[in-house]
């Protein structure tokens, strides 16, 4: 599967922390393609020079993420005093600016940000001691002495930074972009831009997750709902709808159902507008499937983790999952329960009755119920699901789901729990 590939740039050895925990957390947890030159899975072509290798994966990337702190690093461009962190920048922006980088997104240690705003104003006050920019003069290279934060090369790390802000371009009169800079203490700080720049509502598992079972309810509705190829234009046809009314007597009759009625009158209205559900209550749910939505339960990324209680609950979503798995099966498994010679025997009785009423078997009728109760409850889950997934409001509404004549008898969890204690 091909990922949001996202090149990370820094001197490795003041980064090194840092850049692993970056790897873990956008890699291992959110699921992007994370590309750095200390890993194993690093994409480069091992025939070519290390440092042109690196330059090389850059294009391929959408996301350029690079860390300024106050080391050099190794030198690309000797001569001309170029690092290998500084030409991977360079060869960021060019890709940028031809549109294959989309983003770069620049953080700079806070110490060094804070020690070059203050040799910014030391060399403003020198120079105005001076009232020169002679170079020769004394004190013009103070802003670039060594000390415990820049400690390395403090002019090109300051004319690195200078670079990425593209501050001659400004004075050219030009709007430069990509030249956002964040400043960071901790990880946290680079965690809650990288949320806002990549737009992390969800891990990157989840959403691929969220494709995944979107695809699976579309595909899983396109055969529970036919086009009727005998209306001009095609009409979607839900067969099983005509069984509504039918749903809607034995609902108003389930008290006497209960006392054991066998038998119940139905109009040959209602009987013969149902007719084409009675002899094909089967057709497409074979081709209904679950694998999408286990797979979904089963990598728990949709389980919420509950911080008052310290423990893992179950979202609304991720019993969404469960719900509609348990619905196709039960779907298929129903279907087991009208052999071919019921449905032989319902379409006699409709097609030879002439009276205006017909007595049937009420247990065949709540045989199909179940069927109908299913398919309904399938389609009332597709729909809070996709809508969910365009908007994930946790405060959505869950459907409330068919669940037989008689109600929903299976006991609560808390009802198993006291069972079991005891």
């Amino acid at each position: 599967m091909k990922r949001p590939r996202i090149f990370i740039s820094s001197t490795i050895y003041d980064f090194k922390d840092l850049r692993s925990s970056l790897r873990y957390w956008l890699q291992d947890e959110l699921g992007y393609d994370v590309q750095m030159s200390e890993y194993c899975n690093f994409d480069k072509d091992s025939s070519k020079n290390s440092y042109e290798a690196c330059l090389e994966v850059i294009p391929d990337c959408e996301v350029f993420i690079l860390l300024i702190g106050s080391r050099v690093g190794g030198m690309y461009d000797k001569k001309n005093k170029i690092s290998i962190t500084r030409k991977e920048y360079q060869t960021a922006y060019e890709a940028a600016k031809a549109g294959k980088v989309k983003k770069i997104i620049t953080f700079i240690r806070q110490n060094v940000w804070d020690a070059r705003e203050d040799r910014k104003s030391l060399k403003k006050l020198l120079s105005n001691e001076y009232d020169s920019e002679n170079s020769n003069l004394p004190g013009y290279d103070t802003a670039y002495y060594a000390s415990t934060i820049l400690n390395d090369d403090a002019k090109h790390i300051l004319s690195f930074i200078k670079e990425v802000l593209r501050n001659e371009e400004w004075r050219d009169g030009k709007k430069p972009l990509f030249n956002w800079v964040q400043q960071f203490n901790f990880f946290p700080d680079i965690v809650s831009t990288l949320e806002t720049e990549l737009r992390i509502k969800t891990n990157f598992k989840a959403r691929v997750m969220e494709q995944n079972v979107r695809l699976a309810l579309m595909n899983n509705l396109k055969w529970i709902f036919n086009k009727n190829i005998w209306d001009t234009p095609f009409n979607i046809s839900p067969n099983f709808r005509e069984f509504k009314p039918i749903h809607n007597k034995l609902k108003a009759h389930e008290n006497e159902y209960i006392l054991g009625k066998d038998t119940m009158s139905f109009s040959k209205v209602e009987l013969t507008d149902a007719q084409r559900f009675f002899m094909q209550p089967e057709a497409n749910i074979d081709k209904l499937g679950v694998v999408t939505f286990d797979d979904a339960i089963s990598s728990g990324v949709f389980i919420d983790y509950d911080k008052q209680n310290g423990g893992f609950v179950e979202s609304d979503f991720h019993k969404s999952l469960i719900d509609i798995s348990m619905e196709i099966n039960l779907l298929k498994d129903y279907l087991l329960y009208i052999p071919p010679e019921v449905k032989i025997d319902l379409n006699n009785a409709i097609t030879n009755h002439d009276q205006a009423e017909l007595e049937y078997s009420t247990r065949v009728m709540l045989a199909y119920n179940n069927i109908y109760e299913a398919i309904e409850n399938i389609i009332d889950l597709s729909r809070y699901m996709i809508n969910y997934m365009q908007s994930h409001d946790k405060s959505m509404n869950y459907p409330k789901l068919l669940r037989g004549i008689t109600g929903d008898t299976r006991p609560s969890e808390d009802e198993i729990l006291e069972i079991l204690q005891g």
